[in-house]
């Protein structure tokens, strides 16, 4: 999906967490960090349909170490 980010867009990719890290993982990637985020505050009072979400983790942040 594309959603609105600060005048501009941002692209998302959806996938399973299994299918992300099993595909990383069978091509030598080893996960060294993630993160999940949820929407902020301020932006869930703005928006009706972020309320709805409230703590779900709406954005992912992963850190990956190729091994030798």
């Amino acid at each position: 999906t594309t959603e609105p980010a600060d005048g501009a867009s941002v692209e998302f990719h959806h996938r399973s967490m299994a299918s992300l890290l099993e595909s990383a993982a069978g091509h030598g990637w080893s996960l060294e960090r993630m993160i999940e985020a949820p929407v902020g505050v301020a932006q869930r009072e703005r928006d009706p349909l972020l309320a709805l979400q409230g703590d779900l983790p709406r954005l992912l942040g992963l850190r990956w170490v190729l091994r030798g």
